[in-house]
């Protein structure tokens, strides 16, 4: 695990730098167009913003330094929420165990839009589809039903190059099954032969399958938070940093073949 966050850290770095220079000119070109919004403001109208709400935060990041089980790292930044939420908020433990398990839900329709959700409750869903995705997964691999296709994609990465052979399989099967989990596990089901090392997989599936699900309009993953926020599927385009990675990571590939051609 914290292998892997190095890993994203490294490959992520420079993908996320020019995202922000790209927000920053946008941004600055706007001018008066750009939206006043006084989130203090806003979010005084529910919450207490004290020093104090930065506890659960401390302590996470505190036991992801110190390399703690990755299970009691998430139990005790909930405890600590939970310890906090019950002095600085006017609410009781029964209150804050309903919220725990059925979500938060804002008085004021302005924060609500943004805060409104969680819980236990909401992840029934997100289970369920990691369950049938990871059916339909186990059911094309017993079957032999993608071997052809697997063939196809070994070919194209000893010639394209693995990274934008797992990129465009990415693009495909997210397109194809609406669904962030099913595409994540579809891309390393038929590219696992190209790319047998798993730390190597795991940073080009977050830089590929995870972040392209959401750029596309019909996935789920795009088309429940644009329709959350009520806005155009245009928007997408402006989702910098998740185009970025992807891209980044096929200039970094080609340039590396072009300077060490047995590069893999």
């Amino acid at each position: 695990l914290y292998r892997n966050i190095k890993n994203m850290l490294r490959t992520g770095l420079i993908p996320f730098l020019l995202a922000c220079l790209i927000y920053f000119f946008v941004g600055n070109g706007q001018g008066a167009q750009a939206a006043d919004i006084d989130l203090t403001k806003l979010f005084s109208q529910e919450y207490i913003l004290s020093a104090w709400t930065l506890i659960p935060a401390i302590v996470l990041l505190t036991m992801v330094m110190l390399k703690a089980d990755i299970k009691l790292t998430m139990i005790a930044s909930i405890a600590s929420a939970f310890v906090t939420a019950l002095f600085l908020r006017d609410l009781g433990s029964i209150e804050l165990c309903k919220i725990l398990f059925s979500g938060y839900q804002a008085a004021s329709p302005e924060v609500g839009r943004l805060m409104n959700g969680g819980g236990v409750l909401s992840m029934i869903q997100v289970c369920c589809i990691i369950s049938i995705s990871c059916t339909f997964a186990g059911i094309f691999e017993l079957t032999g039903m993608l071997r052809r296709l697997e063939s196809g994609i070994a070919y194209l990465g000893a010639k394209a190059g693995v990274f934008l052979t797992i990129t465009l399989t990415a693009l495909a099967t997210a397109a194809l099954s609406c669904n962030q989990m099913l595409a994540v596990i579809l891309t390393e089901q038929l590219c696992n032969k190209i790319q047998p090392d798993k730390i190597k997989m795991a940073a080009s599936l977050e830089n590929t399958a995870i972040v392209i699900a959401p750029l596309i309009p019909w996935s789920i993953a795009g088309a429940v938070p644009v329709a959350t926020i009520g806005a155009p599927q245009s928007c997408v385009i402006a989702a910098v940093f998740l185009w970025m990675l992807p891209v980044w990571g096929i200039l970094v590939e080609k340039v590396l073949r072009k300077t060490y051609p047995t590069f893999s």
